[in-house]
């Protein structure tokens, strides 16, 4: 499923990025432009962009955004995957993999997340068999978002970037900010 971006409609600035993310801090601003610029790259490695903050504080709004900005392909945010074969098949429709509403981490999708974003195979024993074994080798950018600190294991988060967001002061609603979004994408 190949696709591309349109071309932009002018050059431009970051500055209508800025203000629709005004809720930023700036060195979070910085952040997710460094991820969104890094994941536009045609090959890994790529940093896993973590987005952690209390309930209420646009982290899966961001996410959605920062795959808008980065996958042509589009879709919207993943459940986690519980195996490699989850995790596999995801990798294999999506350019970016956005996994939403992450409560915890186990060891091994760490270590699994990891493999992906820097080219790793991840793979297994083949399915009905006992002695062949199925690989896959991608390097996809990958996002992920929860309330729990995901980052606490020493690969992880060596890979990563982690935007820790704070409760939002101020509100708009979803459809209002898409309206603001769709306004400066071109």
């Amino acid at each position: 499923r190949a696709a591309a971006f349109a071309e932009p409609a002018q050059l431009g600035t970051f500055a209508p990025l800025r203000e629709v993310l005004r809720h930023l801090e700036e060195e979070q601003f910085i952040l997710f432009v460094s991820w969104c610029l890094a994941a536009l790259w045609p090959t890994g490695p790529y940093p896993i962009l973590i987005v952690t903050g209390e309930a209420g504080s646009g982290k899966s709004t961001l996410v959605r955004l920062a795959q808008r900005l980065t996958d042509p392909i589009g879709g919207d945010l993943l459940q986690p995957p519980a195996t490699d074969r989850d995790l596999i098949a995801a990798a294999r429709h999506n350019r970016v993999l956005a996994f939403d509403n992450i409560s915890s981490m186990k060891p091994d999708l760490a270590d699994s997340l990891c493999r992906l974003a820097t080219g790793s195979e991840i793979g297994g024993r083949s399915l009905y068999t006992n002695h062949d074994t199925a690989t896959f080798a991608a390097s996809r950018p990958v996002i992920l978002n929860g309330i729990p600190d995901l980052a606490s294991r020493g690969d992880l988060a060596d890979r990563s970037i982690v935007i820790r967001l704070d409760s939002l002061q101020t509100r708009v609603s979803e459809r209002e900010w898409r309206a603001q979004v769709d306004q400066i994408l071109p």
